[in-house]
């Protein structure tokens, strides 16, 4: 095996590296929104929850 073939060998293992980080960081991309995700539509229930709580209180005169 020449130098050339070991240098062309270390790139190709470098760039199996790199496209394996790539694709860790894409899921971990994908992990962290889908949380953001889940969380804006918890908050969004908590507020609708609260909304709903307020108009009842305020309907029924708090008793």
């Amino acid at each position: 095996m020449t130098e050339d073939d070991k240098a062309i060998q270390e790139d190709i293992a470098e760039l199996k590296r790199r496209k394996l980080r790539a694709e860790t960081l894409q899921v971990e991309r994908d992990i962290v929104l889908n949380e953001r995700r889940h969380f804006l539509e918890w908050l969004r229930t908590i507020a609708i929850a609260g909304a709903t709580a307020a108009t009842i209180i305020k309907v029924f005169g708090g008793a």
